[in-house]
């Protein structure tokens, strides 16, 4: 029963007391991410002499940075408490600080935060869009780019610096080593969101972005280690000032950051420096989960290697239901009944997070719950197509923060045709915009929102007037 005096924490308890298998963030998975020696509320200070500042190169955050950057093999590392997004800010306002040319490169798919910062620094994008023919079928996100076409887009747009994701929410890992090398070589920066890869510094055959050549990279602590949420990671090259970056963080981020947040930030990589042995075990289990689904036929994983190039994140289990005439959505509510908990499930896809804190016996429940509601859908037809793209091709009336900042209005979908947008709208999760500030919205934008109401709003906010 809900108490009407505290919804939210009631709602959060009756969560717990459920207690469902959690194949979603945060890392944890509802496990303590403390040791238990000493209480959370105690640990819940800010500045003080003792714990110093989160935005200054002074111990003890300074220590716990130059462990963050040996584990990732990074010369810089700056932890945060904000949550990623925090981080990306940071990210660009250092890369376009000072700079007339203020054109990004930017990938499509990146998450909405990067299109918010953006605005907030009033930066001109260019996109990149990937190739979709290497997934598995109706799959929201691509594999990677093509080198050559990223080299062309640097050569007319003259970006000062190219913005990737990767891994993507859906486990697609890009050729980070490449791009930077194309990148570099037209004299841009390369900047990565790899929210979902903090892991990845742990698992034999995979690398942090900034190891693999990137200027600066973002990590979202929380999504994949048994950190807390809002622990987040900035990872940058030797020749980033550091001091701009810390100035940065501290201009964006909260004046009374969570030391509790950034505490258990510290202690999950100290955890996970020990887990190495139990995750290469867990991505075994997780390989044999997948062929499983495979050799049944009837829901398709993602797998590697993609066709279209790119690899998969080894701990992401994302599972195709098209094929088997059952939309993501639905299949998410049948683990649910079986007591699976997915990330996010789309009108295609479920998307299953795996860390340090699953277990062989966790694994087991979850290729259990997925063969079973397989057979369930026996004889199988497909889904049909859902009639709307979300991979529409922008036109663009104005920059991102001169959209932001203009007066707006909101208006019914039917309405908003030939509009300018002012604001991103996307599924979320993942929280990749099918249309953002400053571009128009098309008949093909109207198709998608169109096609699935219930993932999208009825509602647009657009501009009175374009600026």
């Amino acid at each position: 029963m809900s108490d009407p005096q505290t919804p939210l924490y009631t709602a959060l308890c009756e969560y717990a007391a459920a207690r469902p298998l959690r194949f979603h963030m945060p890392g944890h998975k509802g496990l303590p991410v403390f040791d238990g020696a000493v209480s959370a509320e105690q640990l819940d200070v800010t500045e003080l002499p003792e714990t110093g500042c989160l935005y200054e190169d002074a111990p003890p955050f300074s220590e716990a940075n130059r462990l963050f950057a040996a584990a990732w093999n990074a010369p810089q590392a700056f932890v945060l408490a904000g949550g990623a997004t925090l981080g990306i800010q940071a990210m660009l306002r250092c890369a376009f600080a000072g700079q007339e040319n203020r054109r990004l490169l930017c990938d499509r798919g990146c998450h909405k935060s990067v299109y918010h910062a953006m605005a907030l620094c009033d930066l001109l994008p260019e996109y990149l869009f990937c190739d979709r023919s290497g997934v598995p079928p109706f799959a929201e996100t691509g594999a990677d780019f093509d080198i050559k076409s990223l080299d062309e887009a640097l050569s007319w747009s003259g970006a000062r610096a190219v913005a990737v994701t990767s891994p993507t929410y859906y486990g697609v890992v890009r050729d980070i080593e490449a791009i930077a090398a194309v990148a570099h070589r037209h004299g841009a920066l390369l900047l990565v969101d790899e929210a979902h890869g903090a892991h990845f510094p742990f698992l034999a055959g995979c690398r942090s972005a900034v190891s693999a050549g990137a200027d600066m990279a973002v990590c979202s602590l929380h999504k994949t280690l048994p950190a807390l949420g809002g622990a987040a990671l900035l990872t940058a090259a030797g020749d980033v000032n550091g001091d701009e970056v810390r100035r940065a963080l501290a201009f964006f981020g909260s004046s009374s950051p969570s030391f509790l947040i950034a505490a258990s930030a510290d202690a999950a990589r100290a955890r996970m420096e020990t887990s190495r042995e139990a995750l290469a075990a867990l991505v075994r289990r997780l390989d044999r989960l997948r062929a499983a689904l495979v050799q049944q036929g009837v829901f398709v994983p993602l797998t590697a290697p993609l066709a279209a190039g790119g690899k998969t994140d080894p701990l992401r289990l994302t599972v195709c239901t098209a094929p088997a005439g059952l939309s993501g959505v639905e299949a998410a509510k049948r683990f649910a009944a079986k007591g699976i908990c997915c990330e996010m499930s789309d009108r295609e896809n479920v998307v299953f997070i795996l860390s340090a804190a699953d277990t062989a016996e966790t694994v087991a429940a979850l290729e259990a719950a997925l063969l079973s509601t397989a057979r369930e859908l026996l004889p199988a037809a497909p889904l049909p197509p859902s009639g709307g793209s979300t991979a529409c091709r922008p036109l663009t009336a104005c920059s991102p923060r001169e959209a932001w900042m203009a007066a707006s209005e909101a208006v019914a979908v039917a309405e908003a045709e030939g509009r300018v947008c002012a604001e991103t709208v996307g599924r979320y999760p993942p929280g990749i915009p099918l249309i953002a500030p400053g571009e128009i919205v098309t008949a093909e934008i109207l198709a998608a929102l169109r096609a699935d109401p219930a993932a999208y709003p009825q509602r647009l906010c657009v501009l009175h007037s374009v600026p």
